[in-house]
């Protein structure tokens, strides 16, 4: 391993900018794309910073899918969302949406974490809980987090044809995804309600990872249904592989 330091880039005036590089991939030719919470999407070539995306509401993880990094799927709070340059300016021309059937209420902290594409070119991540919501907020029992509803604690995954299903359940604030080389998926979830500690976990599907809350987004179910209460799920929770107390 190397260590190479970069000062951020400045904004399209000279200024300096809040950059919050959260995403990150290399491509085939040794481009590097950086997505970021606050300034879009910025590629490094050749030790230069060029802009490459604008617009983009708190993307927290970038997958390049050509070889110079100007194809790529980059996840926003609103949806996943496909950005190409079609000109070969170096500048994003097309945003096609890949996903967006999750409800967004502009809570700050109902994040998409990815995503990560598995090997047969499916791209997984992960839908944060809301925080202290107010009215018609579920919290499931708990104190802050909870959801209105629209998969927020859900795993997704959306294949090459478009289709998406709900992958896994009972997550609370899954702040990483990844894919092992041998192809599993996997996240952290971050401490808090009904997360005594933060965690590893293998991401399996059907999987429920222990806060209820969004349990309530299951066929037929209210907050009153007593089936997904905590007493009658947490039997079923999945254990954790790795604890960081």
């Amino acid at each position: 391993y190397s260590i190479e330091n970069y000062y951020a880039p400045k904004d399209n005036y000279g200024r300096d900018q809040l950059f919050e590089a959260l995403g990150l991939d290399v491509s085939k030719d040794n481009t590097v794309v950086v997505a970021t919470r606050t300034a879009g999407i910025w590629r490094l070539v050749k030790n230069e910073w060029h802009l490459f995306a604008e617009g983009l509401f708190d993307s927290l993880g970038v997958v390049i899918e050509d070889d110079k990094g100007l194809v790529v799927v980059a996840g926003q709070k609103a949806e996943l969302t496909r950005i190409s340059d079609i000109n070969g300016d170096g500048r994003a021309d097309r945003y096609e949406t890949l996903f967006d059937a999750h409800s967004f209420h502009s809570n700050y902290h109902t994040y998409m974490h990815g995503p990560v594409r598995t090997r047969d070119g499916t791209y997984c991540f992960a839908l944060n809980l809301g925080h202290a919501g107010g009215d018609g907020f579920y919290t499931a029992g708990g104190n802050v987090m909870g959801t209105w509803g629209g998969y927020n604690g859900w795993a997704v995954c959306v294949a090459p044809d478009g289709k998406f299903e709900l992958f896994a359940s009972g997550l609370r604030s899954p702040a990483s995804v990844g894919v092992s080389p041998d192809g599993r998926l996997w996240y952290a979830d971050n401490q808090g309600d009904f997360v005594g500690t933060s965690k590893l976990f293998e991401l399996k599907k059907g999987g429920f990872y222990g806060h209820p809350a969004g349990l309530v987004d299951l066929p037929g179910m209210t907050p009153a249904s007593p089936e997904i209460q905590w007493e009658q799920v947490i039997a079923r929770k999945e254990r954790a592989t790795i604890l960081f107390p």
